[in-house]
């Protein structure tokens, strides 16, 4: 080809290569066009995906909310919450023998009653007994 091109005339050598140029120039164009879709519809699977998730995202949020709300026990900070803890393990846990720590959740000056956390202290009672 590059013989064929070099054996024209210049002024068919110039209509040639001006061909060639308006040839390059609508792929060049056909391409910017398909990349201007593509872009488009990039964006519109984003909006699409982004649509989809929210109410996804919303409800693992609301399933954390239910689940802190249902790990307070709400043992009140004195003597008889205690006992009530330790009613409560013998529930759980009828063979745990150990100590109820005051082992609270929250401000200790608080007003409402706060949440009692119970340590086990051996592995087979966590595995056991996990709530």
């Amino acid at each position: 080809m590059v013989g064929a091109v070099l054996d024209k005339k210049p002024c068919q050598f110039q209509g040639l290569m001006l061909g060639e140029m308006r040839k390059l120039i609508d792929k060049v164009t056909r391409v910017e066009q398909r990349q201007d879709d593509l872009e488009e519809k990039v964006k519109l699977l984003t909006a699409d995906i982004h649509n989809e998730f929210l109410p996804v995202r919303e409800e693992i949020q609301e399933q954390k909310r239910r689940i802190i709300r249902m790990s307070n026990m709400g043992v009140p900070e004195s003597s008889e919450g205690l006992q009530s803890a330790k009613d409560i393990i013998k529930i759980i846990a009828p063979h745990f023998s150990g100590e109820v720590a005051d082992n609270c959740i929250r401000d200790p000056k608080g007003k409402k009653p706060r949440p009692l956390r119970i340590s086990f202290h051996r592995a087979r009672y966590v595995s056991r007994y996990a709530i």
